[in-house]
């Protein structure tokens, strides 16, 4: 295991899936989320590449959390007639309904988890639906 942050580890899981993702392209994303005890970042959901994916596929699943939770989306799209790829960390933290020391770990967690998961290119925050959205999540891809 390794600790991240505030007395949180990591789960191995979380780095081994994270590298299939990344590595050997077996998943489109992965859903993190906290233990009920908040001492460890487990892998929740993986959907796997096989499935028929598409980006509302990805905020239908991630809107269902009420509590915060990481994601690692790796994110394909069109340049000039070529796919690309980017994998992006997406970070959960529905305003509404999120328990205050989840919000307090997702915000103290945040890097130490991003940089175990290396290559995870770019970060969209997220605290409703409307922040999910692909125009949001390509904004995010065309900032420097």
């Amino acid at each position: 295991l390794i600790m991240v942050s505030a007395g949180v580890q990591i789960d191995p899981n979380v780095l081994t899936e994270f590298h299939q993702l990344q590595q050997r392209k077996q998943y489109d994303f992965i859903v993190y989320k906290f233990t009920p005890d908040y001492r460890q970042v487990v892998v929740d959901y993986v959907h796997p590449r096989e499935q028929k994916f598409n980006y509302q596929n990805f905020v239908d699943k991630i809107v269902t959390y009420d509590d915060c939770v990481y994601a690692i989306l790796d994110y394909q799209y069109g340049v000039d007639g070529q796919t690309m790829s980017k994998v992006f960390m997406v970070n959960w933290n529905p305003e509404a309904t999120a328990k205050p020391r989840s919000k307090m770990l997702l915000a103290s967690t945040q890097m130490p988890l991003k940089n175990a998961l290396e290559k995870t290119q770019k970060t969209l925050n997220a605290t409703d639906e409307s922040d999910l959205s692909e125009a949001n999540l390509r904004e995010v891809l065309n900032a420097i």
